[in-house]
């Protein structure tokens, strides 16, 4: 099973709707917002808290009254607590929130492509293997931006997959692991995500 939707929130502009949401959340995702400084951070949060709910309802997986908590790891993954089947990942970028959820282990990451050619390729050569420095290397203009985000996000979700920290496979190829690997662009976002194969 794998269940994804990527949407703007926007629509928590608007107080009533911000406030509706907002009271229907588990105190540890008020706990986070409250702590949150500026409002669009806020929006991004609770946007996400939504969008997972939203997912698990309209999937028949849940209805509202038995969403189980949430706990987050030592690494500061989030997951469900007492829940040992069922994984998911929680990303943003800009206005736009995304969810993942599977049956097996899960990762996903958004992000707006705001780099021009030469940032993608400065932190390419300082972060990425050669391989994929040299990939985006012989790309043009937009073409070598989307590779950048591409290798970005299934490098995030693969992190957030396996609860590692990011700097630990930044250099490392994942594309030689046993996952599932999903890349879309859309409106000038890049999302990706990684999901474990059992």
């Amino acid at each position: 099973m794998l269940i994804y939707k990527v949407e703007s929130v926007d629509y928590l502009d608007d107080r009533e709707q911000f406030l509706f949401y907002y009271e229907k959340c588990s105190p540890f995702r008020k706990n986070k917002i409250d702590r949150l400084v500026s409002l669009k951070d806020k929006k991004l949060s609770l946007g996400v808290d939504v969008l997972l709910k939203r997912l698990l309802i309209e999937n028949g997986i849940y209805s509202q009254n038995e969403i189980p908590p949430v706990k987050i790891s030592e690494r500061g993954k989030p997951l469900f607590d007492k829940t040992e089947n069922l994984f998911f990942s929680l990303s943003h970028s800009e206005n736009m929130v995304m969810c993942a959820i599977s049956d097996s282990l899960i990762g996903c990451d958004i992000e707006k492509i705001t780099f021009s050619r030469e940032e993608c390729l400065s932190i390419s050569k300082q972060f990425f293997n050669e391989h994929e420095y040299n990939c985006i290397n012989t790309l043009k203009d937009e073409a070598s931006q989307i590779a950048f985000y591409k290798i970005w996000t299934l490098k995030e979700a693969y992190a957030k997959c396996y609860d590692l920290s990011l700097s630990s496979i930044l250099i490392k190829d994942i594309t030689t692991e046993d996952n599932i690997m999903k890349t879309e662009i859309e409106n000038n976002f890049v999302y990706s995500i990684v999901n474990k194969e059992d």
